[in-house]
């Protein structure tokens, strides 16, 4: 019985200095990432960093997060923002994000409330990364616009320097204002003006270009362009097929 107590003292203590060492190390990890992207121009103020999930995960609190770069003209805010990792699995991250927060991108802000908003960010082989962003009950609100999706999906799949990018917005019923229930957009996401910026995983949306783009509504494509086209196009041809459909 001693013997056996012995084992299972032994390797809880081995298992709590080695949670509590790659809880450290994962803390350091981001503050040296914080640091990065200062360096590379971005702002980040928190108020502090709160780290738990033992025994298994490691899991990361950021309060009252403000995050902003000039560079990409892109603010964002909010009361948290968890970052949540098992302790055996370094490749997989899940990004809660809170109940209610603000963007701002070219200037114009953006209020957004939801009852599930998360991301999956999944480190594959050769280099390969999906970033999946998925929420349920998402409004989107400002001075001109405001809309509610059942159920939104943003996913990027990084390839090398290529990604694939694609936008799902559903609607479970019509409304007066919105006459279609699914709409799907899908793209190339192209590096020739410097948009993307690897090291931050960042995009400058005023220089975004895509090609072999695809636009859908109700599984009926609208909208197709294989070419390079700079994302401000893609945007004005898309609302004006949007504005015009009817079933």
């Amino acid at each position: 019985m001693r013997t056996l107590f012995a084992l299972i003292l032994g390797a809880a203590v081995s298992w709590s200095v080695f949670w509590l060492w790659g809880a450290l190390s994962y803390k350091a990890d981001l503050y040296e990432w914080i640091s990065d992207r200062q360096n590379d121009g971005w702002r980040i103020e928190i108020d502090d960093i709160v780290l738990f999930g033992y025994p298994n995960r490691f899991d990361i609190t950021l309060e009252n997060p403000h995050i902003s770069s000039k560079d990409v003209d892109f603010k964002w805010q909010g009361a948290f923002l968890q970052i949540l990792r098992l302790s055996y699995n370094k490749n997989h991250t899940i990004a809660v994000l809170p109940e209610t927060h603000r963007f701002n991108i070219g200037g114009i802000w953006f209020n957004i409330t939801s009852e599930n908003l998360l991301a999956s960010i999944v480190d594959l082989e050769n280099g390969t990364q999906r970033i999946v962003v998925e929420g349920t009950k998402l409004r989107v609100e400002n001075y001109l616009f405001d809309q509610i999706f059942d159920k939104v999906q943003i996913a990027l799949l990084k390839t090398g320097a290529n990604y694939r990018f694609q936008l799902s917005l559903i609607h479970t019923k019509e409304t007066p204002s919105v006459k279609w229930k699914n709409l799907l957009i899908s793209a190339d996401l192209i590096n020739n003006t410097g948009a993307i910026k690897h090291k931050t995983a960042s995009f400058d949306l005023s220089s975004l270009v895509l090609e072999n783009t695809s636009f859908s509504i109700d599984n009926i494509s609208v909208f197709e362009k294989r070419g390079p086209t700079k994302l401000k196009e893609i945007l004005i041809e898309t609302g004006i097929a949007l504005a015009s459909y009817e079933k």
